[in-house]
C-alpha cells in the first residue's frame, strides 16, 4: 500500500486511489491550479443546465444536464472545482491511462471544450492520463 502524506504532515497507508488523488491535491498552490471555469464551456453548460431533484439517474443525457445545472448553480470557484473533480474522478477510477484519456476526450467532446484543458485539469486533480 502505498503512503500519502496530506498537508498536516499527517502519514496514511492507503490504497483508495480517491483518497489519493485528494491528498495529490493539497500539494498544489491555488494561483497555479486551473479553474472548472477555465477548463469547461460555461456558456454552453448553460444551455443545457436543467434544474431537478433526483440524487440518481441512470439516463446518461440527464445526469449530463444534472451535472451542468450543479456547476453553474455552485457557490464559488471552490465548489466548481470539487463538483469537476468528483466528476473525472469517478469516470476514471480503476481504468488505465489510455480507457482515461479516451473517457477525457468524450467528455471535452460533450462539454464543447478542449480536451487539452481537462487533461491539465485532472492531472492536477492526481487522475492518471
Amino acid at each position: 500500500m502505498p503512503l500519502v502524506v496530506d498537508k498536516r504532515r499527517t502519514l496514511y497507508r492507503t490504497s483508495d486511489y480517491a483518497t489519493v488523488a485528494v491528498l495529490t491535491r493539497l500539494f498544489k498552490p491555488m494561483a497555479d491550479r486551473l479553474n472548472a471555469v477555465d477548463v469547461l464551456n460555461l456558456d454552453y453548460l448553460r444551455t443545457i443546465a436543467r434544474a431537478h431533484d433526483l440524487a440518481y439517474t441512470t439516463d446518461p443525457h440527464a445526469a449530463f444536464q444534472m451535472f451542468a445545472y450543479d456547476l453553474i448553480e455552485a457557490a464559488d470557484v471552490g465548489d466548481q472545482n470539487e463538483i469537476l473533480a468528483q466528476l473525472l474522478i469517478r469516470m476514471t477510477l480503476g481504468h488505465s491511462k489510455e480507457t482515461n484519456r479516451e473517457v477525457l476526450k468524450y467528455l471535452a467532446q460533450k462539454c464543447h471544450t478542449d480536451i487539452r484543458l481537462i487533461m491539465e485539469f485532472a492531472k492536477q486533480e492526481g487522475i492518471l492520463v
